[in-house]
């Protein structure tokens, strides 16, 4: 059990407290409505509680890593941009080099592709893809590397390389496309990992105390604390501790 835990039961034992007040002292209204005398109702305002404990031994110490997600995804966001624009680069001077496209076509092309909407639609897809198709972390906490390079792959795929419009001038030459956006993706990967790993909030250490009155009179006098919380029920957030 922790400090957490503890504070949190009594706040909610104390809301629920207040709650069934309430809903007793209704019902009496509701039964008593041809009264002319006033119902009592029961509120506490301000509670005062003193928690003696002591900490457990240092072997139930629970320490963990936690991922700042929205900060990773930012980062994943940042370097999948990066991926994709490297890869919409390379497909273009394919098609511009071996001919498959007019070259009065290619001003327009180049200002499509330097617009960026077709990146950003592709960054948005493979980032929520993520969340829904695949766990953003494996089973060992770790970047899902395997699920981001399937999808990476499958999108440019999709809305690039095999994309309805364009699909004809990819035609023979599409795994030779794939695999220099796969090389793309290789050199960007170390990058993301970094990334990954600079989102990691630093480890949570979670003290567990001793509450039991019984095992506190086999401790020392010296191992136990008192913790006096004063709060009021209207406002239970305005919490003023003293320790």
């Amino acid at each position: 059990m922790t400090l957490h835990h503890v504070l949190a039961s009594i706040y909610k034992e104390i809301v629920k407290a207040q709650h069934d007040a309430y809903d007793y002292a209704k019902g009496l209204q509701e039964q008593a409505s041809d009264s002319l005398f006033p119902i009592p109702i029961a509120k506490a305002t301000d509670v005062t509680l003193a928690i003696h404990y002591a900490h457990a031994e240092a072997i139930d110490k629970v320490a963990k890593d936690t991922l700042n997600t929205p900060l990773f995804k930012k980062a994943l966001s940042r370097e999948t941009h990066h991926i994709i624009q490297e890869g919409i680069q390379v497909f273009f001077q394919y098609i511009e080099t071996n001919h498959k496209i007019k070259p009065e076509e290619i001003p327009l092309i180049k200002k499509t592709l330097a617009s960026g909407k077709l990146t950003t639609y592709l960054v948005t897809q493979i980032i929520q893809r993520m969340d829904n198709e695949y766990q953003l972390l494996t089973e060992a906490g770790l970047f899902n590397e395997e699920a981001y390079i399937a999808i990476v792959n499958s999108c440019f795929q999709n809305e690039v390389v095999r994309h309805r419009d364009i699909q004809t001038l990819t035609v023979g030459d599409r795994e030779l496309i794939l695999r220099k956006l796969d090389v793309i993706l290789q050199d960007t990967l170390p990058q993301i990992h970094t990334s990954f790993e600079a989102s990691m909030c630093e480890s949570e250490v979670t003290q567990h105390i001793i509450t039991d009155a019984q095992q506190l009179k086999g401790l020392p006098k010296e191992a136990i604390q008192q913790l006096t919380v004063t709060m009021k029920v209207d406002e239970l957030l305005n919490i003023d501790v003293t320790n």
